[in-house]
Protein backbone atom coordinates (compact mmCIF):
# COMPACT_ATOMS: atom_id res chain seq x y z
CA UNK A 1 0.00 0.00 0.00
CA UNK A 2 2.75 2.45 0.94
CA UNK A 3 4.74 1.52 -2.17
CA UNK A 4 1.70 2.10 -4.36
CA UNK A 5 1.06 5.52 -2.83
CA UNK A 6 4.69 6.53 -3.36
CA UNK A 7 4.63 5.36 -6.97
CA UNK A 8 1.37 7.22 -7.57
CA UNK A 9 2.86 10.50 -6.35
CA UNK A 10 6.25 9.96 -8.01
CA UNK A 11 8.20 9.63 -4.76
CA UNK A 12 11.10 7.18 -4.34
CA UNK A 13 10.23 4.25 -2.09
CA UNK A 14 12.84 2.23 -0.21
CA UNK A 15 12.07 -1.10 1.45
CA UNK A 16 14.40 -2.00 4.34
CA UNK A 17 12.49 -4.61 6.32
CA UNK A 18 15.29 -7.00 7.29
CA UNK A 19 15.53 -8.51 3.83
CA UNK A 20 18.43 -10.89 4.49
CA UNK A 21 18.78 -10.75 8.24
CA UNK A 22 20.81 -13.95 8.42
CA UNK A 23 23.39 -12.63 5.90
CA UNK A 24 23.93 -16.17 4.70
CA UNK A 25 25.57 -17.12 1.44
CA UNK A 26 22.26 -18.44 0.12
CA UNK A 27 19.09 -16.90 1.47
CA UNK A 28 16.14 -18.98 2.58
CA UNK A 29 12.90 -19.14 0.63
CA UNK A 30 11.17 -16.83 3.10
CA UNK A 31 13.84 -14.13 2.85
CA UNK A 32 13.94 -14.44 -0.93
CA UNK A 33 10.16 -14.02 -1.00
CA UNK A 34 10.46 -10.78 1.00
CA UNK A 35 12.85 -9.36 -1.56
CA UNK A 36 10.70 -10.51 -4.48
CA UNK A 37 7.47 -9.15 -3.00
CA UNK A 38 9.10 -5.78 -2.36
CA UNK A 39 10.11 -5.48 -6.02
CA UNK A 40 6.73 -6.64 -7.30
CA UNK A 41 5.00 -4.18 -4.95
CA UNK A 42 6.80 -1.31 -6.65
CA UNK A 43 9.76 -0.62 -4.38
CA UNK A 44 12.42 1.30 -6.28
CA UNK A 45 15.18 0.39 -3.84
CA UNK A 46 15.82 -2.35 -1.28
CA UNK A 47 18.31 -1.67 1.47
CA UNK A 48 20.36 -3.64 3.96
CA UNK A 49 21.18 -1.78 7.17
CA UNK A 50 22.08 -3.68 10.32
CA UNK A 51 22.15 -6.96 8.40
CA UNK A 52 25.57 -6.17 6.93
CA UNK A 53 27.12 -6.47 10.40
CA UNK A 54 25.93 -10.05 10.78
CA UNK A 55 27.13 -13.29 9.26
CA UNK A 56 30.33 -14.24 7.50
CA UNK A 57 29.36 -13.48 3.90
CA UNK A 58 28.00 -9.91 3.72
CA UNK A 59 29.28 -9.25 0.19
CA UNK A 60 27.88 -12.49 -1.19
CA UNK A 61 24.56 -11.82 0.53
CA UNK A 62 24.29 -8.40 -1.11
CA UNK A 63 25.07 -9.97 -4.50
CA UNK A 64 22.33 -12.54 -3.88
CA UNK A 65 19.94 -9.71 -3.03
CA UNK A 66 20.80 -8.00 -6.32
CA UNK A 67 20.24 -11.19 -8.32
CA UNK A 68 16.92 -11.81 -6.57
CA UNK A 69 15.70 -8.28 -7.28
CA UNK A 70 16.82 -8.52 -10.90
CA UNK A 71 14.98 -11.82 -11.37
CA UNK A 72 11.86 -10.45 -9.70
CA UNK A 73 11.81 -7.43 -11.99
CA UNK A 74 11.67 -9.68 -15.05
CA UNK A 75 8.47 -11.25 -13.69
CA UNK A 76 6.54 -8.00 -14.15
CA UNK A 77 4.22 -8.38 -17.13
CA UNK A 78 5.01 -5.13 -18.93
CA UNK A 79 3.17 -6.05 -22.15
CA UNK A 80 -0.23 -6.24 -20.47
CA UNK A 81 0.49 -3.00 -18.63
CA UNK A 82 1.33 -1.22 -21.88
CA UNK A 83 -1.78 -2.56 -23.61
CA UNK A 84 -4.03 -1.32 -20.82
CA UNK A 85 -2.42 2.12 -20.88
CA UNK A 86 -2.61 2.37 -24.67
CA UNK A 87 -6.37 1.88 -24.51
CA UNK A 88 -6.53 5.02 -22.39
CA UNK A 89 -4.36 7.06 -24.76
CA UNK A 90 -5.65 6.89 -28.37
CA UNK A 91 -4.07 10.29 -29.09
CA UNK A 92 -0.30 10.60 -29.02
CA UNK A 93 -0.47 13.97 -27.28
CA UNK A 94 -2.27 12.44 -24.31
CA UNK A 95 -0.36 12.59 -21.05
CA UNK A 96 -1.13 8.92 -20.40
CA UNK A 97 1.68 7.88 -22.73
CA UNK A 98 4.16 9.79 -20.59
CA UNK A 99 2.78 7.94 -17.58
CA UNK A 100 3.25 4.60 -19.34
CA UNK A 101 6.90 5.41 -19.98
CA UNK A 102 7.34 6.20 -16.31
CA UNK A 103 5.67 2.96 -15.27
CA UNK A 104 7.93 0.89 -17.54
CA UNK A 105 11.07 2.04 -15.68
CA UNK A 106 13.39 1.95 -18.65
CA UNK A 107 17.07 1.84 -17.61
CA UNK A 108 18.62 5.31 -17.54
CA UNK A 109 22.36 5.92 -17.01
CA UNK A 110 22.44 9.63 -16.03
CA UNK A 111 25.65 11.56 -16.54
CA UNK A 112 26.67 13.98 -13.76
CA UNK A 113 27.13 17.15 -15.80
CA UNK A 114 25.88 19.14 -12.81
CA UNK A 115 25.83 18.61 -9.01
CA UNK A 116 23.72 15.61 -7.96
CA UNK A 117 20.09 16.44 -7.23
CA UNK A 118 18.27 15.70 -4.01
CA UNK A 119 17.08 13.05 -3.56
CA UNK A 120 19.86 11.11 -5.31
CA UNK A 121 19.00 9.49 -8.63
CA UNK A 122 19.97 6.06 -7.29
CA UNK A 123 16.84 5.94 -5.15
CA UNK A 124 14.62 5.63 -8.22
CA UNK A 125 14.08 2.29 -9.91
CA UNK A 126 15.73 2.05 -13.32
CA UNK A 127 18.27 4.83 -12.67
CA UNK A 128 21.93 3.78 -12.76
CA UNK A 129 24.08 6.74 -11.64
CA UNK A 130 27.57 7.07 -13.09
CA UNK A 131 30.73 8.62 -11.71
CA UNK A 132 33.00 10.42 -14.18
CA UNK A 133 36.59 10.57 -12.92
CA UNK A 134 37.97 12.33 -16.00
CA UNK A 135 38.95 16.01 -15.75
CA UNK A 136 36.49 18.63 -16.91
CA UNK A 137 36.98 19.58 -20.55
CA UNK A 138 37.34 23.22 -21.54
CA UNK A 139 35.08 22.95 -24.59
CA UNK A 140 31.44 22.15 -23.83
CA UNK A 141 31.08 19.89 -26.87
CA UNK A 142 34.04 17.81 -25.70
CA UNK A 143 32.53 17.57 -22.23
CA UNK A 144 29.24 16.31 -23.67
CA UNK A 145 31.03 13.75 -25.83
CA UNK A 146 32.97 12.54 -22.80
CA UNK A 147 29.84 11.84 -20.77
CA UNK A 148 27.95 10.31 -23.69
CA UNK A 149 30.81 7.91 -24.34
CA UNK A 150 30.90 7.05 -20.64
CA UNK A 151 27.20 6.20 -20.79
CA UNK A 152 27.87 4.06 -23.87
CA UNK A 153 30.44 2.04 -21.95
CA UNK A 154 27.96 1.51 -19.14
CA UNK A 155 25.32 0.35 -21.62
CA UNK A 156 27.69 -2.28 -23.00
CA UNK A 157 27.16 -4.33 -19.84
CA UNK A 158 25.41 -7.67 -20.49
CA UNK A 159 21.60 -7.59 -20.43
CA UNK A 160 21.47 -3.79 -20.09
CA UNK A 161 19.33 -3.67 -23.20
CA UNK A 162 18.65 -5.79 -26.26
CA UNK A 163 20.07 -5.09 -29.69
CA UNK A 164 16.63 -4.27 -31.11
CA UNK A 165 15.88 -1.57 -28.54
CA UNK A 166 15.67 2.12 -29.38
CA UNK A 167 17.99 4.39 -27.40
CA UNK A 168 17.26 8.08 -26.78
CA UNK A 169 20.21 10.29 -25.87
CA UNK A 170 19.33 13.63 -24.28
CA UNK A 171 21.78 16.45 -23.71
CA UNK A 172 21.85 20.22 -23.51
CA UNK A 173 23.70 22.78 -25.59
CA UNK A 174 24.62 24.99 -22.60
CA UNK A 175 26.30 24.09 -19.28
CA UNK A 176 23.51 25.65 -17.21
CA UNK A 177 20.33 23.80 -16.31
CA UNK A 178 17.16 24.31 -18.34
CA UNK A 179 18.86 24.04 -21.76
CA UNK A 180 18.11 20.39 -22.53
CA UNK A 181 16.93 20.66 -26.13
CA UNK A 182 19.05 18.13 -28.03
CA UNK A 183 17.78 14.61 -28.63
CA UNK A 184 19.38 11.84 -30.66
CA UNK A 185 17.37 8.67 -31.42
CA UNK A 186 19.16 5.55 -32.59
CA UNK A 187 19.05 1.80 -32.17
CA UNK A 188 21.17 0.06 -29.59
CA UNK A 189 23.32 -1.45 -32.32
CA UNK A 190 23.94 1.96 -33.88
CA UNK A 191 24.83 3.44 -30.51
CA UNK A 192 27.36 0.78 -29.62
CA UNK A 193 28.91 0.69 -33.09
CA UNK A 194 28.91 4.43 -33.83
CA UNK A 195 32.29 6.17 -33.99
CA UNK A 196 33.40 8.41 -31.18
CA UNK A 197 32.08 10.95 -30.50
CA UNK A 198 28.36 10.49 -31.09
CA UNK A 199 27.21 13.15 -33.57
CA UNK A 200 24.76 15.70 -32.21
CA UNK A 201 23.01 18.51 -34.08
CA UNK A 202 24.43 21.96 -33.47
CA UNK A 203 22.23 24.34 -31.42
CA UNK A 204 20.43 27.12 -33.21
CA UNK A 205 21.18 30.53 -31.68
Amino acid sequence: MMSGCCNHTGKPVICATQMLEGMELRSSRAKGSLETNAVLAGAGCTMLSQETAKGNDPLEAVCMQHLTAQEAHTAIYHLQLFEELCLLAPITSNSTEAASVGVARYPVPPSPLSPPPKPPDGLYQGIFPMVCKDPVQQAWTEEVDLHVNLAKNICKAPDFFKMGCVVIVLTRWHPSSGFTNTMCVMTALELLSSPLPVPFPQPIH
